[in-house]
């Protein structure tokens, strides 16, 4: 049986890469044009990949492919409440090597993150090359800055195609001709970064595989995105959605998460609950919300232990002033994920 307690089974994924998103390090020569840079010195520390993820945003997949000659995994997160891939949606890519986890590029695409004027184009390219000098200074070495100008891309949000705009300083690497190129969003963050990109002159157009694009995983009919979908990111989707549809009232919401057959039984003080579904549906509709008395929403899950096609949760949930430690039995069905069972008991009846 494979324990992943406390977030780790994900963790454990991207363990080892960091992503600067608001470079503040100088740089050599800012003028734009060729440069060779001598500075070798220490790369100063990075924040965690997790701090430049949106809340609540999940590892939806992990698979391995090829860009160019390179072995790579792409790795794509999306929010919580999405159990599979969303392509065209809301979402944090990565593409690194396999074994070494150089990264080779990511994007974060979500409503919101391009709010604002766009930096000028000064600013853009201090901010790209100080991106650079902490994430790649290798390509500092020997470049040249082609241009800068408006970057527009589009995603899926809130049930709407919004457009997100950043400043996209474009550069290629003298030594071996390759392209690489840094977006930068309005606040001077990073919004995407791709390097080693080579392009075929005749007829024109792009050589490199665009593993962080959606218009192209969309065309690839050779790739089943859906084996390579984690099975415990998948189980959070449903306990969150079970965590918003409480905190919500929303019906929908609830049933989706719980087999129809499930039984919540558990204990309210000294009194004992034994209830279909349909049963505690009706009962937490039937309430105010927990929304509406404007109650923050902080259920979380404390560990995920999967064994086949069977799965057991551990969560801690807030409701008004009581809080409850919930332990639910998932099973895979040919729905996906549901809730079969969930039994659950004051907090301090059962420590964490």
């Amino acid at each position: 049986m494979q324990l992943l307690s406390e977030r780790k089974g994900w963790a454990a994924v991207i363990a080892g890469l960091s992503i600067l998103l608001s470079p503040t390090a100088g740089t050599a020569d800012t003028h734009g044009e060729n440069m060779n840079s001598q500075n070798e010195s220490a790369i100063e520390g990075k924040p965690p990949l997790e701090a430049m993820l949106p809340e609540g945003y999940r590892l939806t997949l992990s698979m391995p492919g090829r860009m160019d000659d390179a072995e790579i995994v792409l790795r794509r997160f999306q929010p919580s409440d999405r159990a599979s891939v969303d392509l065209g949606g809301e979402h944090v890519s990565f593409v690194v090597e396999q074994g070494s986890e150089r990264l080779k590029g990511f994007t974060r695409l979500y409503g919101g993150v391009s709010d604002g004027a766009l930096p000028t184009e000064d600013v853009a390219r201090q901010a790209a090359l100080g991106f650079l000098h902490r994430q790649a200074p290798d390509l500092l070495s020997n470049h040249k800055i082609l241009w800068i100008d408006r970057h527009d891309e589009q995603v899926q949000a809130e049930g709407r195609k919004v457009t997100l705009s950043g400043m996209k300083v474009k550069f290629r690497n003298l030594d071996d001709g390759l392209y690489f190129w840094v977006i930068l969003a309005a606040d001077g963050s990073v919004m995407t970064f791709e390097r080693d990109i080579h392009w075929i002159t005749f007829p024109g157009h792009r050589g490199t595989e665009k593993w962080l694009h959606d218009s192209w995983l969309q065309q690839q009919e050779n790739l089943v995105l859906s084996e390579f979908e984690s099975s415990e990111n998948r189980i959070e989707a449903v306990v969150e959605n079970y965590f918003r549809g409480a905190f919500h009232g929303d019906r929908a919401r609830l049933e989706g998460a719980f087999d129809p057959a499930a039984r919540i039984v558990g204990f309210f003080g000294d009194d004992r609950a034994d209830l279909s579904v349909a049963d505690f549906v009706d009962l937490v509709v039937s309430q105010p919300s927990q929304a509406s008395l404007g109650a923050t929403m902080d259920k979380r899950i404390l560990s995920v232990e999967v064994a086949g096609r069977i799965a057991v949760v551990k969560a801690r949930v807030p409701v008004g002033g009581t809080v409850y430690i919930d332990l639910l039995t998932l099973h895979e069905t040919a729905d996906g994920w549901r809730i079969r069972h969930k039994s659950f008991d004051l907090a301090e009846a059962s420590p964490v």
